[in-house]
């Protein structure tokens, strides 16, 4: 009788057991890593790439605003998603200066995929470099110029 009781428990215990980890693993959910943000500053205006609810991609003083905050997103992580807005940086390839700006962010859009390799940030889908206008504060995706100039150096840091 002594056995049956000790089986008994034991099996009881394990089945509690059981039924803890199992709730344990249905209410946990796993660790998310935090976001990195990045800030990107120009090296010949000093101003920060900024990305604003209108759809515009602008150079203006560097705050630290989330505006001024970016997210490498996507399959690949080559997209560049704006904290404030949730757009993603955009570029299109109809001249050799191209417009930048903000749109929906769709996973590898042709003109949604950047790259920052050597304090430059490029259109992997245009070859393309942005580059900074001084002036009117714009940013402009840019196939011809002289890529040493600190108009196309952007320096990124990030949290």
């Amino acid at each position: 009788m002594r056995r049956f009781l000790l089986a008994r428990r034991t099996a009881v215990v394990l089945a509690l057991n059981a039924v803890l980890g199992a709730a344990l693993a249905l209410f946990s959910s796993p660790a998310q890593a935090a976001p990195v943000y990045w800030t990107f500053q120009n090296l010949a205006s000093f101003n920060c790439l900024t990305g604003g609810t209108s759809g515009a991609a602008w150079l203006t003083t560097c705050t630290g605003s989330t505006n001024q905050q970016w997210d490498w997103i996507g399959t690949s992580n080559n997209m560049l998603k704006n904290r404030a807005t949730g757009r993603c940086l955009t570029t299109d390839n109809k001249t050799a200066s191209n417009a930048t700006w903000t749109s929906t962010c769709v996973n590898n859009a042709y003109g949604q995929v950047f790259h920052y390799t050597g304090g430059t940030l490029y259109s992997a889908a245009y070859y393309t470099y942005l580059r900074a206008e001084i002036g009117d504060d714009g940013v402009r995706a840019d196939r011809t110029g002289d890529l040493t100039s600190p108009l196309f150096e952007w320096i990124g840091t990030h949290n």
